[in-house]
């Protein structure tokens, strides 16, 4: 999730430094919102993360599926801003793309829920179960990233590429 964050950093100052044309879109403003949707999900993924943590450690699993639920709200309020965004036909993709990512981020915490369902002496190998599964989870979330940094960057080329006015 940082590693994403990092490239749509760098998108923005790209953004920044560009300028962009006056009468066309913020896109600049695109870009930050996206960031700050995937500021915010990631935060509810780390607080998650430590919730599942607390939970095994302390045998309090039920705790487990009150943080799943509370991260799941936090990422549907990311879903729906990026939702809200604004965004011009170039823009479209990156906007999916992250849509997608956030409910890929979603289906995370439906997996880490699964950590709830622990009973106080489970085995070892319960656990490495449940343990494979969510890694494979974060595997699939970052590959669902790099589709995002990509259409961020095809999004930032798109607004840096020249203006072209049509000649009548």
């Amino acid at each position: 999730m940082k590693k994403i964050l990092f490239v749509l950093c760098t998108c923005a100052l790209t953004l920044a430094s560009c300028g962009g044309n006056k009468n066309s879109v913020d896109f600049e403003a695109i870009n930050l919102g996206m960031i700050e949707a995937f500021t915010k999900a990631n935060e509810a993924v780390t607080v998650f993360d430590g919730k599942i943590t607390e939970g095994v450690t302390s045998n309090d699993f039920a705790s487990i599926a009150v943080a799943a639920d509370t991260a799941i709200v936090a990422i549907d309020k990311q879903i729906e801003a990026v939702n809200a965004i604004a965004v011009p036909e170039n823009g479209k993709a990156y906007q999916e793309a992250t849509v997608k990512s956030l409910n890929v981020t979603k289906d995370l915490v439906e997996v880490g829920r699964k950590y709830s369902d622990l009973k106080e002496g489970y085995t070892p190998e319960e656990f490495a179960t449940l343990d494979s599964v969510y890694n494979v989870q974060r595997t699939v979330l970052s590959q669902e990233l790099a589709n995002v940094a990509t259409a961020a960057q095809e999004f930032v080329q798109a607004y840096a590429a020249p203006v072209v006015e049509e000649t009548k």
